[in-house]
């Protein structure tokens, strides 16, 4: 996940603070998860009803499966994604609800409704579709929005020509503004996080809950 090449002394080349450095790489994923696990937790408890939207194989998910999470559900726009994650999840009997949805489309609010959201550098993708997503979101009338992204505006200049080469998201976080100037939304946390999956990739911590 941290490295297309891993040695066989399990050390390899990882991200902190924007800075590289040579460190045990299971120790390291191990903090990568517990920097997740750390910042989610100062907003949602472990028996709430938690949805991730753009979750893929369902990875994070499990993460908070094996650490006592009771009430999960994850969505994503690809059906081989749901399909793996689902036959994943009966495998190793957990109970993490899965379902294909597209949010960039209108969502049945009955999928989010009184829910805490999370998104984690799924959004990057959604820089023609921002506000329009983030519309679909807020009218889903979640209870809470938590994104692990990138904070285009705060981020170093690596970071900013590597997502305007690959034409990923530089507009959540004025979006979100835009929505709060609006008041349709309010922000309540932002924060750069420490440890990253790769020097162009740091996401911050940015939450926010809708003005029903």
């Amino acid at each position: 996940m941290y490295s297309k090449i891993k040695r066989e002394d399990s050390v390899d080349i990882v991200v902190r603070n924007n800075h590289l450095f040579k460190e045990n790489i299971n120790d390291y994923n191990d903090e990568y998860s517990q920097q997740f696990l750390y910042e989610l937790q100062k907003f949602v408890r472990k028996n709430d009803l938690l949805s991730e939207i753009g979750c893929g194989i369902g990875s994070k998910l499990f993460v908070l499966t094996k650490h006592d999470f009771t009430n999960l559900h994850g969505v994503d726009v690809s059906k081989n994604a749901i399909k793996i994650a689902t036959q994943y999840n009966l495998k190793k009997g957990y109970n993490v609800r899965f379902n294909v949805a597209d949010i960039t489309q209108e969502v049945d609010p009955q999928i989010f409704a009184d829910r805490i959201i999370f998104t984690y550098t799924c959004m990057e993708q959604l820089k023609n579709y921002m506000r329009q997503t983030l519309l679909n979101i807020i009218n889903a009338k979640p209870k809470l929005v938590i994104h692990f992204e990138v904070d285009f505006n705060h981020s170093p200049l690596m970071v900013k020509l590597y997502f305007t080469m690959r034409d990923y998201q530089n507009n959540l976080v004025n979006e979100l503004m835009r929505l709060e100037s609006e008041n349709l939304i309010e922000i309540i946390y932002r924060k750069k996080l420490s440890f990253s999956a790769s020097p162009v990739n740091r996401p911050s911590c940015i939450v926010w809950k809708p003005k029903h």
